[in-house]
């Protein structure tokens, strides 16, 4: 549940630069996003149920912060995991991100987790952003993971969006490597709604599905719809079904969302 979160901030700061005479004043803007999601497991797994509240505020011109607490229950574990983070706008090309987030119980949670991330914007009308990532997590149980990730998103003049992006990571122990790829498409324009379909395939170094029960070296793949959408000015629903797989069961689940925008 904590994808929605990233790709809404990276829209809201990658936007293309429009041509004005002068520039507007600046006024605080920002969301915040409550989250109930259900998901479904095969092969005897108990079901998943997650609840989140999000949010982020564009503080100045150039700074933004997002946050987010959530309860998970997944694999008969219960966690609440919180994460916070920072946006810096450094000049017209660059901007970059840093995140914490830490978790109070669960394996399949991180004990604590950073991300760090730098954008650039290309072309004349800044309407492609190229971006990396390094992101460093430790779990509860001995096994904690190194990852960098490459990412690119496209504006065209119609209001679609393209993402491509990929990630290497090394777990341990054991340093066991793993490659993972995403693409996804946005339709849609702020204020109206977005429609984004995604699928991400590759392998995972390792995953815990127990509280002392770990699976290890396996490919998996996911695809994901989500509709965003304005019902006021300020108000609206976000509505997510997504299927992931991998060789030792399935999931199949929906996450379903109210935000106000300020």
């Amino acid at each position: 549940m904590r994808y929605g979160i990233l790709l809404l901030t990276a829209c809201q700061l990658c936007t293309p630069l429009a041509a004005a005479d002068e520039p507007a004043p600046f006024q605080k803007s920002g969301y915040v996003q409550l989250d109930i999601g259900y998901a479904d497991l095969t092969n005897h797994f108990q079901n998943w149920f997650d609840q989140s509240l999000r949010g982020y505020a564009q503080v100045t011109p150039n700074d933004g912060i997002n946050w987010e607490v959530s309860h998970q229950s997944h694999f008969a574990e219960q966690g609440v995991l919180g994460a916070l983070g920072y946006q810096r706008v450094f000049n017209d090309e660059w901007y970059g991100s840093i995140s914490a987030s830490t978790s109070s119980d669960g394996s399949f949670l991180p004990l604590y987790r950073t991300d760090a991330n730098l954008y650039k914007k290309w072309l004349d009308r800044r309407n492609l952003v190229t971006g990396v990532g390094f992101t460093y997590s430790q779990s509860r149980l001995k096994n904690y993971d190194r990852i960098v990730s490459l990412d690119l998103l496209y504006y065209f003049d119609a209001p679609w969006i393209l993402e491509l992006g990929g990630k290497i990571a090394e777990s341990n122990p054991g340093s066991v490597a793993s490659h993972r790829g995403f693409a996804a498409l946005t339709y849609g324009q702020h204020k109206h709604y977005y429609l984004t379909a995604k699928f991400d395939y590759g392998t995972e170094g390792w995953q815990a599905i127990g509280a002392t029960q770990t699976i290890s070296s396996f490919v998996s793949h996911e695809a994901s719809l989500n509709l965003r959408t304005w019902i006021s000015n300020d108000f609206g629903f976000s509505l997510t079904t997504n299927h992931y797989s991998n060789p030792n069961y399935s999931r199949t689940g929906v996450i379903a969302g109210i935000f106000v925008d300020f």
